[in-house]
């Protein structure tokens, strides 16, 4: 922060402190707690929190444009089974944003219902994350012409919707409630119901794509998400062709099974130099890749049970 000139730095304290006016009161507490640890200033842990609504609102496309995130999900509704994966792509920013380990477990914490978050260090919200009543979540950034420092910090939206929601029902009520900063395509799953939903999201509105994101392949669908831009009616060339990377792999399976997306998740399409993590879970036992520029080799995923 220190390096920002004096006119925007006194922008994004401004902004800061309006997305932290939006912010639970127990997540704040997170901030403070964490800048007495620290000695980073409280504003500065918030900043991190927000960086991506910072960004943005900044009008800064060259941080969003390449970003190649992905998520799949197959599901099987009637035998309620759902497995999904995820890979979390982009350039970090900062060095010391990198870490051995991703994994947060968040127990016993009086607000609301456990959950574990896979994320970078000091950020309190969630991009990724599985609660107690397993559900899971993972969101993707798109740029969108609607967005306001009025909305809820993407971030800490989605931490609400692990702490308070225990299907995806619920999380849908919390997002026409809570309407975040900016726009993002967010993967959800309930791996007790098998169900899998694409979602929209903007400052505007929120449209569940379930019918036209999940195709269809006899007794089991997919579902395809990334950093697609649809609510402007438009998709970026790298997403369009991740998109279809995805769509291909999916057409190769034969059934709602872990291997074949652990497969899909890790092909070269897919995986790149920039990959930060790599997940593939069905609730109860995770695949991980964690690391900066994670190859294509689907054999380095890590087995471990979940345990919230």
């Amino acid at each position: 922060m220190g390096a920002i000139p004096a006119s925007s730095h006194r922008w994004l304290m401004r902004t800061t402190e309006r997305l932290m006016a939006r912010t639970p009161d127990h997540i704040t507490k997170e901030f403070e707690d964490l800048a007495e640890v620290t000695g980073c200033p409280m504003i500065g842990i918030a900043a991190l929190n927000f960086l991506d609504e910072l960004a943005r609102l900044a009008d800064l496309g060259r941080y969003v444009n390449p970003m190649a995130c992905s998520s799949l999900g197959v599901f099987h509704p009637s035998e309620q089974l759902a497995i999904v994966g995820r890979n979390l792509d982009y350039g970090l920013l900062l060095p010391e944003l990198r870490a051995e380990s991703y994994r947060y477990h968040h127990r016993n914490h009086g607000h609301g219902y456990d959950y574990i978050s896979w994320s970078w260090p000091g950020f309190v919200g969630v991009v990724t994350g599985l609660n107690s009543q397993g559900l899971w979540l993972a969101t993707h950034t798109a740029r969108s012409l609607h967005q306001s420092d009025q909305g809820v910090p993407n971030g800490i939206l989605y931490r609400m919707i692990m702490e308070n929601a225990c299907g995806i029902e619920e999380a849908r009520d919390i997002i026409f409630e809570n309407l975040p900063t900016c726009a993002s395509n967010l993967m959800l799953a309930d791996f007790r119901s098998g169900q899998v939903s694409v979602v929209e999201i903007d400052n505007c509105c929120a449209i569940f794509r379930d019918d036209q994101m999940c195709k269809g392949r006899g007794t089991y669908s997919v579902a395809c998400a990334n950093h697609f831009i649809r609510l402007e009616g438009a998709m970026t060339p790298n997403s369009y062709l991740r998109q279809y990377y995805l769509d291909s792999e999916a057409a190769k399976m034969t059934g709602a099974k872990i291997d074949p997306v652990v497969r899909a998740m890790a092909s070269p399409g897919i995986l790149n130099d920039i990959t930060v993590y790599s997940l593939v879970t069905d609730g109860m036992t995770v695949l991980e890749q964690i690391g900066d520029g994670i190859e294509s080799d689907e054999t380095r995923y890590e087995d471990s049970s979940l345990e919230i």
